[in-house]
Order: structure tokens, then C-alpha cells, then sequence
């Protein structure tokens, strides 16, 4: 390297930024150089290799990094202020500006619990009204139950919460780190182990996409194993039988110690390494105590709760000094929630709107719905079913919505998808009562149906069909989908709008015809109805039409309006529910002279016209049919004046 400092032949010194260069050695590659720190190839200008090392590269280290940003600083206030009209040197002015004046970059870090307040802090930082924040749980080994507690911590944020997982399959992940994180407007990650979480980053080069983050901006934050990842080294208890220590990424100078508070041996453990030599001096936090860092520099002492505090821990004149910082900005959750209005009643907790989806209810007396209010439009609604029973005046809380709601499915007793339109949104719903309304998990599911879906179905559980959805829509198809791929398994042909769908509950053999039948099990069938009075099976094994049978309604051509909603008071009884309040039972066991009909056992209708069993329900139209869990031969019907079981 000695030969880069010699004169060139002008008598002038070759510029410093050589130093951190190498002339690539390859005859057909002339006046290119190479980065020593991280082995990117460019055009031997030292302008162009300036701008590299402030603002492109992600392997040059922190004081180097520092250096050339202060020349480029110091360079721009000398520049002579060109012409108006001289366009081209108005262009270098700010380029040089530019390498002076990177864009800020911003971390948030915290000892212990970096929950609701310190997200909400983070999306702060982020400008934007509802940032997207990216959670990755590489320390904690992308366990579940991590995963769900930051999108609780997220429900009463107006954030749009994603995951990124690092434990991942080529063949069901089709975006790589770069597509995905670099997308996301802040980064939060997982406490854990700060060891499996740094060789993990190595090896799958998400550390090098965390610099590529950082550099444009993006906010970074964490706590535990998500705010030490950020320093140039710290302790962990990350080993067998004693605390240890880490290497981690740099980003920040000095060292880091979480935990301060919660666990004894971390504060003397901690203060030897300093002491001694072994660590460089850095900064202590304890749980619900953080700092926000703006440019390599601290901004603000955070904390989350009165005791909890920051300290600065180094050697001064041979003794060990534990410096506390003064808190500078105290968070709160400042939760964001919307309450709808109430309308007296106790029944009457939500506002009255165009149109109501299907609601679900949970064991915890959590009721969500669908709402298409007049001022408020698509909006989705959470409430106390228990509280409202009881006749005890509640509020509800309510998220904003894309697209009108025609359908609400729980996939796990937590997570809910929504029909939205053509799409499918998983929303993350809090513990009942706890005055919170929901949030988005990413964005919106596409599907392949070309219209609005009108109804979905989870599969029973145990059948194998474990994250797939079936949905049919008005464009006349049923879809399975996997919702863990995102992709259609099976699409069908429904001939008509598709008023409901389901899962089959067991098995049994389906006639049709005399010379024909169906062996039918939960696992690969499938049965919807139509607006105009089909009801049909299906087998999931088969993609042509030889896979499906289908039965005329018994009431088809005995009533007037559509067949609305079925369900199976067994395997091989299915009650269908019609818009003008009749209610059939069908017998798929049993074939009848037509092979195209199934057998009618009785109907329910408001007049004595009808040969079979005569019943007036109350209801002017069905709108859904369910059978009750706990009888064998009782269903709930849902429609216009109510319900009744």
C-alpha cells in the first residue's frame, strides 16, 4: 500500500481514500479498484469511491466511516456557490451535500419489555401515519408465542405489523430479506439468544440487509437480544452455566448490558468486563429503560416506568465509574382506538349500519363484526357479548377496514380472517375487555376469485388441512386456498353465486342415481349452495368436473327467492336455509326417480301448503343456518327479525 501515497506524476499526493482501495488486479478491468472492506468494484474516481464509503458500503467500520463523513463535510462549506444557470455544478454542489448530510439514521434500544410504549415510540421516529413495523424474531427462534405477543403489543397501534421469519424454506418463501425488510418503514427484533441470533444473521446475510436498513433510514429497535445486536459487544446469557460475551453488529459504538435491573449478576458481571479491560465502556439499561440514538449520538433517555433507568458505565482515574442519565422523555402506549357510539341499549352498543357480516363470538364474550356504517365506512367492530348480556352498557372499539366485510372466520382463538372484498385480511383481536381494538397482520391475502367472496370456512380440526380456507364469491367460483403459502389449491365451477360454503363433517356414501354413488369424508369434500337453489358436493382429489354432484334445491321450484345457507345436523343430513324463511332438511343417503335431486325429508314454511312437515318460523327470510354444538338435531337460523334456535 506504501505506493499510494507516493506523488503522482503531477507533484500531487494521491488522495487518502486510496487507503481504504486496491487496484484490481485483472487486465480487463482497467481503472477499476476494489473496496477493501467490502470487495465492491468501481471506477477509480475518488468522488465515486468518497460516496462508497459514506453512504454504500456495509463493511467499513465505525470510526473509518466517521472520518470521511467529517471531510465531506468540511469540503462542501468551501465549495464557491456556482451560478444559477450552471445546472451541471448546481448538480455536484448537492451531491457532495448530499454525502455530507446522509440520511438520519435511528435506533431505539431498551433493557427489558419492549412492548406497546416503545413501538409506539418507534413508529414516532418513522413520519409516516401508519408505518409498517417489521418484527424478527431470530433470537427467539421464531417461536409462536413471541410472534403473538408483538402483535398484541400492536393491537392498539395504528401500525401495519409484519413478520419476518429467519427460519425460512426457499419453497414457501418467494420474497428473499432485501424484498422484505428493506420495504418496511421501522424494525423491531426479539429478545432471545444473541448468539444464535448474530451466527444466524451471518450466515443467511440479514446482517448486511440490517446496515442496507439502517443507512436509508429505516428505524431499528429492539430489546434484550433486540437492543445488544445494535452495539459493538455486550453480555449474554446465551451460553451454558455463566453469562458470557458477544460480538455483535456496530452499528453503535461501545458496549451494551440489558437486563440491568432484572438480573443481579448481570451489573457486577458487567462492571468487572469494563473494569478490567475485557469491554469497552457502553451503556446499561434497565427493563422499561432505553435510548433513542439519532446519528451515532443519543437523542433521549427513554423509560416506560418511574424506577427504571439508564447509566453509562466506564473507568475514570482507575475507578469504575456508573454514571446514571437523567430521563429525558417518558413514554406511554398512547394507544390508539376509536370507540363507536352508542345508541343507548344494551344491545345497542355499535352504531346502526348499512350492513352487518356474520358475527363470530369467543368463549371470552369477545364478539367481532363486520360494519358498513353510513359515516364511517367498512370498519370492523369488537365488543363484549357478556357485558351487553347482562345489560351492562358498553363501549366498542372498531379498526378501519379496505373494503367491505362480507365474512369473518376465526383461524385460531386470537387471529380472524375477514373477507375483504376480493381478499383475505388476518386481523390479531385482543382479550375480551381490555378496551383495544384489533390490528392487521400484513397486508391482504389474494385470492383468485375475480368478484367480492361472499362466505368462507375453516376445515374441522385433525382432517390434514391445517392453513387452508375455502371461500366462494359472487363471480360464481369456490376456492380452496392455503393461507400459510398463499397460494390456490382448487378452484370450482359453482354455475351461479355462491350463497355458503363448508367443509363436509364426516363420512358417508352420497347417491346419485341408481348406478352411482360418492363415498364423501372430511378431509377432501367439500359442499357449497347458489342463490339459485344448487346445492353441490365436491372432491377436493378430483379438479375436473367429474369431481362434483349436485342436488336441485327441494324447495327450488316451491318457493320464491334464493337458497341462502346450509349446514349438516349430520354427515348425511343437511338443513338449507331460503330467503323466504323456509327451512328444508335433504337426505343424501337416498336416491329419488330424478338422479339430479336429493330426497326432501321436511320443510319448514310460514303457511300449511306443503305435503311434508309444516313449520311457521318467525323469521321473513334465513339469511344463515347453524348447527348448535351442543344437540345433535337442533340449528340456529339467523335472517330478517332476528334469530331463532
Amino acid at each position: 500500500m506504501d505506493q499510494l501515497h507516493e506523488k503522482s506524476k503531477g507533484g500531487r499526493p494521491r488522495d487518502p481514500v486510496w487507503n481504504e482501495f486496491e487496484i484490481v488486479n485483472d487486465p480487463q478491468k482497467k481503472r477499476l479498484c476494489a473496496c477493501v472492506w467490502c470487495r465492491q468494484e468501481m471506477k477509480s474516481e475518488p468522488k465515486r469511491m468518497l460516496l462508497h464509503l459514506t453512504n454504500k458500503c456495509v463493511g467499513v467500520d465505525f470510526e473509518t466511516k466517521q472520518k470521511y463523513i467529517a471531510r465531506c463535510s468540511t469540503e462542501a462549506t468551501k465549495l464557491p456557490r456556482p451560478p444559477k444557470d450552471d445546472t451541471a455544478s448546481l448538480l455536484n454542489v448537492n451531491r457532495i451535500t448530499q454525502i455530507a448530510a446522509p440520511t438520519s439514521r435511528k435506533i431505539v434500544v431498551a433493557g427489558g419489555n419492549f412492548h406497546t410504549a416503545f413501538i409506539h415510540f418507534v413508529a414516532s421516529l418513522t413520519g409516516k401515519p401508519r408505518p409498517r413495523v417489521c418484527f424478527l424474531p431470530t433470537a427467539a427462534g421464531d417461536r409462536d408465542s413471541t410472534i403473538m405477543t408483538f402483535y398484541q403489543d400492536c393491537a392498539s397501534l395504528d401500525v401495519e405489523p409484519h413478520v419476518q421469519l429467519s427460519f425460512v424454506s426457499s419453497s414457501k418463501h418467494h420474497q428473499s430479506f432485501d424484498d422484505v425488510l428493506l420495504s418496511m418503514d421501522a424494525i423491531v427484533c426479539s429478545g432471545g439468544n444473541t448468539l444464535n441470533q448474530q451466527a444466524i444473521w451471518r450466515a443467511q446475510g440479514i446482517d448486511i440487509v440490517l446496515r442496507k436498513a439502517w443507512e436509508r433510514g429505516i428505524v431499528l429497535g429492539g430489546a434484550s437480544a433486540g437492543s445488544l445486536c445494535w452495539f459493538e459487544e455486550g453480555t449474554t446469557d446465551g451460553r451454558p452455566k455463566e453469562l458470557s460475551t458477544v460480538k455483535c453488529l456496530g452499528f453503535l459504538q461501545g458496549s451494551h448490558c440489558p437486563h440491568y435491573d432484572g438480573e443481579p449478576e448481570r451489573r457486577t458481571f458487567y462492571h468487572k468486563l469494563v473494569y478490567s479491560g475485557e469491554m469497552k465502556p457502553g451503556y446499561a439499561c434497565d427493563n422499561d429503560a432505553g435510548i433513542y440514538f439519532e446519528d451515532f449520538s443519543v437523542k433521549n433517555i427513554l423509560s416506560a416506568r418511574a424506577e427504571a433507568k439508564v447509566y453509562y458505565v466506564s473507568v475514570a482515574d482507575g475507578k469504575l465509574s456508573e454514571l446514571e442519565l437523567p430521563t429525558t422523555h417518558y413514554i406511554k402506549s398512547s394507544p390508539w382506538q376509536r370507540q363507536v357510539r352508542r345508541r343507548g341499549g344494551a344491545c345497542s352498543t355499535m352504531t346502526r349500519g348499512i350492513a352487518l357480516s356474520k358475527p363470530l363470538c369467543r368463549f371470552d364474550g369477545l364478539v367481532v363484526v363486520g360494519m358498513e356504517d353510513p359515516h364511517e365506512k367498512n370498519r370492523l367492530v369488537l365488543t363484549n357479548f357478556r357485558a351487553t348480556a347482562s345489560m351492562v352498557a358498553t363501549s366498542a372499539a372498531s379498526l378501519p377496514l379496505a373494503n367491505t366485510v362480507r365474512d369473518l372466520q376465526w383461524v385460531n382463538a386470537t387471529i380472524v380472517a375477514a373477507a375483504i372484498g376480493k381478499d383475505i385480511q388476518l386481523v390479531q383481536v385482543p382479550p375480551a375487555g381490555d378496551g383495544t381494538v384489533g390490528c392487521l397482520m400484513g397486508g391482504p391475502i389474494t385470492m383468485a376469485h375475480s368478484d367480492a367472496i361472499r362466505e368462507m370456512a375453516m376445515p374441522p380440526p385433525g382432517v390434514g388441512r391445517d392453513g387452508c380456507i375455502l371461500s366462494g364469491g359472487f363471480d360464481e367460483t369456490v376456492c380452496v386456498t392455503d393461507l400459510d403459502k398463499e397460494d390456490v389449491v382448487l378452484k370450482f365451477d359453482a354455475r351461479n353465486v355462491v350463497s355458503s360454503v363448508r367443509w363436509m363433517p364426516g363420512e358417508c356414501t352420497v347417491h346419485r342415481g341408481t348406478k352411482f354413488q360418492l363415498c364423501v369424508d372430511v378431509a377432501n369434500h367439500v359442499s357449497w349452495t347458489t342463490d339459485g337453489g344448487m346445492f353441490s358436493l365436491a372432491d377436493l382429489r378430483v379438479r375436473s368436473s367429474t369431481g362434483q354432484i349436485h342436488f336441485e334445491s327441494p324447495l327450488a321450484f316451491g318457493h320464491s327467492g334464493g337458497l341462502f345457507s346450509h349446514d349438516y345436523l349430520s354427515p348425511t343430513t343437511v338443513v338449507l336455509g331460503y330467503e323466504s324463511g323456509h327451512v328444508a332438511c335433504m337426505d343424501l343417503r337416498r336416491p329419488t326417480k330424478e338422479a339430479w335431486y336429493g330426497r326432501c325429508i321436511h320443510s319448514f314454511q310460514p303457511t300449511s301448503q306443503h305435503s311434508y312437515a309444516v313449520y311457521k318460523t318467525p323469521l321473513a327470510a334465513v339469511g344463515d343456518v347453524r348447527k348448535l354444538p351442543s344437540s345433535t338435531a337442533e340449528v340456529a337460523l339467523f335472517g330478517a327479525s332476528g334469530w331463532v334456535a
